[in-house]
């Protein structure tokens, strides 16, 4: 009798680990960070908000929870319509320029033209990870109004970096670039660009565009960036 109910207990401790798996930890609980995407607000959502630098203000540098904007500066040999500040927002209401979700970083400028970008750092990545880095992104580039056509383009070329030391220069020489890309009024992926982390286990990663000619509309719009570890890693924070 004995027996018989041990094996009884037996089989139904078969069936059960049958109908429920043992339970496996999320991803990151125990390292296993590969495939997870590590940045913060990846897909661009929230409620938009005026950035800071330091103690200044920027009216026209609506960002994304998570983003920070950067942009090259003005020298006094430049005319006033190159390389002038981006003015950056939320691309919606304006549902053909978002990939995904309710919203899309945007930065543009008006008959001007610029380099600049958005950038994000992640902490705690352990050092000698590889990791690969990629975002959806098109461009609208025009001397007309069609908000649907980049008539006669101003050749508005598109790069995503990563820094693997996790600076914040985004003209360090130590950013790995992908290869610049011509992307017009529909979504493309731009990358992957892929580095291995530093000792610090920092990382930061870059967005760029850079156009040649002051057309009316000279605008980037970014959705559904992606970072995942190829190999190693333990922890990751934004």
């Amino acid at each position: 009798m004995q027996i018989r109910r041990i094996t009884r207990y037996l089989w139904l401790a078969a069936i059960v680990l049958t109908v429920f798996p043992a339970w496996v930890a999320p991803a990151g609980a125990t390292g296993a960070l590969q495939g997870t995407n590590l940045l913060n607000n990846p897909g661009f959502e929230g409620e938009y908000s005026m950035w800071w630098d330091g103690p200044t203000p920027y009216m026209t540098a609506q960002m994304a929870p998570g983003w920070a904007p950067w942009w090259r500066h003005q020298s006094p040999d430049d005319p006033g319509w190159r390389y002038r500040m981006p003015e950056y927002k939320g691309a919606a209401p304006w549902q053909n320029r978002i990939r995904s979700g309710g919203n899309a970083q945007q930065w543009f400028t008006f008959y001007g033209t610029h380099i600049g970008g958005i950038y994000q750092r992640v902490e705690g990545i352990t050092p000698g990870s590889r990791l690969r880095f990629s975002v959806w992104v098109q461009v609208w580039s025009s001397a007309y109004d069609d908000p649907t056509v980049s008539n006669s383009p101003g050749d508005v070329r598109i790069q995503v970096g990563i820094d693997p030391t996790g600076g914040t220069d985004p003209f360090s020489p130590n950013i790995v670039w992908s290869a610049p890309a011509y992307i017009y009024d529909t979504y493309k992926l731009v990358g992957p660009v892929q580095a291995t982390v530093g000792d610090a286990g920092v990382v930061t990663f870059f967005t760029r565009a850079f156009g040649k000619w002051q057309l009316k509309h000279n605008d980037a719009y970014w959705d559904d960036a992606s970072l995942v570890l190829i190999s190693g890693g333990e922890t990751a924070t934004p």
